[in-house]
């Protein structure tokens, strides 16, 4: 899929996410949103260990494809993500 800059493939290793994961996020984002700079940002929810995270995926569109800046996995989702409730998992 995507190029991935060394910050995010450190990040994958460090935080226990799989290139899939964040393929599928980018690819069927639950959320699509962009930051103040025009990065995109993927959200998607997930369920690990039994909790609700949701997964962040920051990536620009370049000429080469998807280039993934960072991931990262959350609790807080209600602070980021535009659609949550709690039932939404269910």
């Amino acid at each position: 899929m995507g190029l991935y800059t060394r910050h995010a493939e450190e990040q994958l290793l460090e935080r226990n996410v799989s290139k899939a994961e964040v393929e599928e996020a980018v690819e069927k984002p639950d959320e699509l949103l962009k930051d103040s700079f025009g990065t995109n940002i993927a959200h998607k929810k997930l369920v690990r260990k039994g909790k609700a995270v949701l997964l962040r995926v920051f990536y620009d569109e370049t000429a080469e494809g998807k280039k993934i800046l960072t991931v990262y996995l959350t609790t807080k989702i209600s602070k980021y993500y535009r659609g949550w409730n709690e039932g939404s998992l269910r």
